[in-house]
């Protein structure tokens, strides 16, 4: 069984904006041609590849945990400045700033966008918690690593290209915005603004991506339409909703798709539930309760008095408060922690571990030991971590 994680969001230019969470289990293999982007029946299907994560490829290449843990501890504190953007009506609004970067040492999966004309190929992270969109410069310079090792988007190369020339600044990352054609097979998103990045942290070298399509709401985005609302003003779409399908078979680079227009429901085997958002800035819902099931008359019950939770597509890991975080550990069998928030659990806890169920909207969501668990292979050996 591949067991899969879809999240499934609705969204809107009217005020009722809905998110879909949908925790199902899929049976067969799913088979998709690389880099081949599909259309079928007015939703466009991007294919989603899976790489190494920051984290997996240090641990590949021998890196010792000691320095591991000061590399991400630095990406960590570094990544998520106090910075908020004032609009001129008085309005304070989150910046992504407020969501840290050190989230992309776990990002697995990323979807191939062309940008331009003719359009060039970059590898871009699909990221529900950005609003704004930005690819690697050619203005950044191959001297910096993190640069050096990305594709670089050279705007004196398109035609459709046009300047704006705005600085912007978060969270390290430094450039200036820019429009251009962005192309998913044969829909493009004309005249999409985005950041041109001069600057990037050198840690960000360790991830495959060229840069990140912004899925989040509008109002993260004051200066800019976000791509998928520009989608939707220049009716692109068959239906204003896009869906993720994400494939957990390790053995395979294949990590799913996006859907843009609609959802594939050939991977869904169960109901839909609709989700009410109780946020203008991100994909963020109520959790009514979250339980560690040890038996079938035994639980430990964690956010008890209702907590909130953001959908983020660019995470493979659930996170939370710290203290909550090692409570749940503990209960389901982690026995030390690797780095902070990422801790060691034995691989046979995969076939015995507690389930997890998270209740949204009066309905639980299960999961079991093996959607939590992920196996990470180094120096010729195993462990197993937990999300």
């Amino acid at each position: 069984h591949h067991v899969s994680v879809y999240v499934y969001s609705y969204a809107s230019l009217s005020i009722m904006i809905k998110l879909i969470v949908l925790f199902a289990c899929i049976t067969h293999v799913f088979v998709l041609a690389e880099n081949t982007i599909k259309e079928n029946d007015g939703i466009m299907e991007v294919p989603l590849h899976r790489m190494e994560s920051g984290l997996e490829r240090l641990l590949r290449q021998g890196a010792d945990l000691n320095r591991i843990k000061g590399i991400y501890e630095m990406v960590r504190t570094k990544g998520s400045p106090e910075k908020q953007e004032v609009l001129k009506n008085g309005t304070v609004v989150p910046s992504n700033a407020t969501l840290p970067l050190f989230k992309y040492f776990n990002t697995d999966y990323y979807g191939i966008i062309n940008i331009g004309k003719p359009g060039h190929p970059f590898k871009m992270f699909m990221d529900t918690s950005w609003a704004y969109s930005w690819v690697i410069s050619k203005d950044c310079s191959r001297v910096s690593l993190a640069c050096a090792v990305h594709e670089r988007y050279d705007h004196s190369r398109s035609s459709t290209y046009r300047p704006n020339g705005r600085p912007y600044n978060v969270s390290n990352h430094i450039g200036y915005l820019s429009s251009d054609v962005f192309l998913v097979g044969q829909l493009n998103a004309t005249d999409q603004g985005f950041i041109e990045i001069t600057h990037l942290p050198w840690f960000y070298a360790l991830y495959a991506g060229d840069g990140t399509i912004g899925l989040g709401l509008r109002d993260l985005s004051p200066s800019v339409t976000p791509f998928f609302y520009n989608f939707l003003i220049q009716n692109r779409l068959k239906e204003p909703i896009f869906s993720f399908y994400i494939n957990r078979d390790p053995t395979t680079t294949r990590g799913g798709s996006v859907f843009f227009g609609g959802i594939d429901y050939k991977h869904n085997k169960t109901a839909f539930t609709p989700i009410d958002l109780n946020s203008n800035y991100y994909w963020q819902f109520a959790v009514d309760k979250i339980s560690v099931i040890i038996s079938k008359k035994s639980s430990v019950e964690f956010c008890k008095n209702g907590c909130n939770a953001l959908s983020d597509t660019s995470s493979n890991t659930i996170e939370g408060p710290a203290e909550e975080i090692k409570a749940i550990n503990q209960l389901i069998g982690a026995d030390r922690l690797l780095i902070p928030g990422i801790y060691v659990i034995p691989c046979d806890q995969e076939h015995k571990g507690p389930k997890l169920s998270f209740m949204i909207n009066n309905k639980n969501f299960t999961i079991k030991a093996q959607n939590y668990i992920q196996r990470v292979s180094y120096s010729g050996f195993t462990m197993c971590l937990t999300a």
